[in-house]
């Protein structure tokens, strides 16, 4: 056995010794217990250690078999500093893998740039670019951030980096159509560049692990062609200006009325492309003479919550059936003789059908069950008396607002709370 050279005692324990760099380093093994296990010494290269130690310093080499002794009878250690360790990157891992409640710190060199293995953060910005040598470098690495600035980092570099360690940030510089990011970015701007297809948009994705949002407003791409692009990459929302009427409306809002929408000078585009933007919660397409095509926008706005179609010309709320978070819906003087999809509306609680004369008794089923209602404004219905006292039966906890004669918004409809709350969500003002 190879015996140490010297030895030092500051506040922690400081030991020197050499070693071979071919003892392997082993799971190590609780030394037997004795009734005297506590008063036997703990030697490492013919020195006795402190047995309550946190702390065990060494410089060179020693003894693994000791080793792995010591370090299994120190039950205080917590940190092993060895900055000049001789052993391999594998000797090592397997020592980290024995021994998982301590921490070790070694010195780490890439090129002419050392660093410690417990450095929160590294800068390697002053390296050479060495990929495979990072790569061998980052198990034994803590930093859960590392700077490459000056790389020259490709795809594969990037993917390699990705997938080796996809929870430490890699911060290096990404140059995509000409125009320069950070490759922990979680949102870039790529509107205003024509493109064809989104073939480099897509190959660019492995140099961003963190990216959430793309923007590409009027980059010349049809709708299809994003929702498509949406729909592969889970995770990463890509945002485009989707055309309605003469207006030009992002695909992430979640809000949108004809009063604060960007007017756009082009051919009129139909409302039903209001189905891209998945993120609606609030819509008013009130006393815009909608048709029942237009409303085919709902079944890709699973998220809606309010909705305006008022003096609108559509016969059915069908589309509705996909919008199980529906919470308020104005359809006054409209067309419909057919509320049956309501019934897929089970959070649905402000209802206004007033002056509706198409809209039969047959809907008087249908709104019997919806028990959650807490407000039905129907005005002038063509309900007979004994209906409504049906109807009222069977939602006693519903306000009803039945007769002939008030504005369909009158007696209180814009006083509930949920009305200022839609108004917010539309970004508008407050009416009386």
């Amino acid at each position: 056995m190879k015996r140490l050279a010297s030895l030092m005692i500051i506040s922690v324990l400081f030991l020197s010794a050499c070693v071979s760099r071919g003892d392997a380093v082993q799971t190590a093994a609780l030394p037997a217990e004795s009734e005297n296990a506590e008063e036997t010494p703990i030697l490492l290269c013919g020195n006795e250690l402190e047995r309550d130690a946190e702390t065990l310093r060494l410089e060179g080499g020693c003894d693994a078999d000791e080793l792995r002794t010591a370090l299994s009878a120190m039950e205080q250690l917590q940190l092993v500093e060895w900055q000049d360790c001789p052993l391999s990157t594998a000797e090592r891992l397997e020592l980290r893998k024995a021994y998982p409640a301590l921490r070790f710190d070694w010195t780490l060199l890439l090129g002419s740039v050392s660093f410690s293995a417990l450095a929160e953060e590294v800068d390697l910005s002053a390296a050479q670019k060495d990929i495979p040598a990072l790569l061998e470098l980052l198990p034994l690495m803590s930093a859960q951030s590392v700077d490459l600035s000056g790389w020259s980092i490709g795809a594969e570099d990037a993917a390699a980096l990705r997938e080796a360690e996809p929870g430490r940030d890699f911060l290096y510089t990404v140059e995509l159509f000409d125009r320069s990011f950070s490759s922990l970015d979680t949102e870039i701007d790529l509107s205003d560049i024509p493109m064809e297809d989104t073939a480099a948009v897509e190959a660019a994705l492995v140099f961003f692990p963190k990216l959430e949002k793309v923007l590409m407003l009027r980059c010349g791409l049809d709708n299809d062609t994003m929702d498509a692009l949406n729909a592969r990459h889970e995770g990463t929302r890509f945002v485009w200006l989707v055309q309605v009427m003469t207006l030009g409306v992002r695909s992430d809002t979640t809000y949108f009325t004809i009063y604060n929408a960007e007017q756009l000078y082009q051919p009129r585009q139909p409302v039903s492309n209001l189905r891209y933007c998945h993120d609606l919660i609030a819509v008013d397409l009130g006393h815009c003479g909608i048709s029942q095509e237009d409303l085919e926008f709902a079944r890709g706005t699973p998220k809606l919550q309010f909705l305006i179609l008022a003096e609108c010309y559509i016969h059915n709320l069908e589309p509705l059936r996909c919008c199980p978070e529906l919470r308020y819906l104005e359809a006054f003087k409209s067309y419909l003789n057919d509320i049956s999809a309501l019934a897929d509306c089970p959070k649905l609680t402000d209802l206004n059908l007033c002056y509706i004369p198409s809209l039969g008794p047959d809907c008087v089923p249908i709104l019997k069950e919806m028990k959650q209602l807490e407000h039905l404004w129907f005005c002038d219905a063509n309900f007979s008396s004994s209906l409504i006292v049906e109807l009222r039966d069977a939602l006693p906890d519903t306000e009803f607002l039945y007769y002939k004669g008030p504005e369909s918004t009158g007696a209180g409809w814009r006083t509930h709370d949920i009305y200022y709350e839609m108004r917010d969500a539309l970004h508008m003002p407050y009416m009386n």
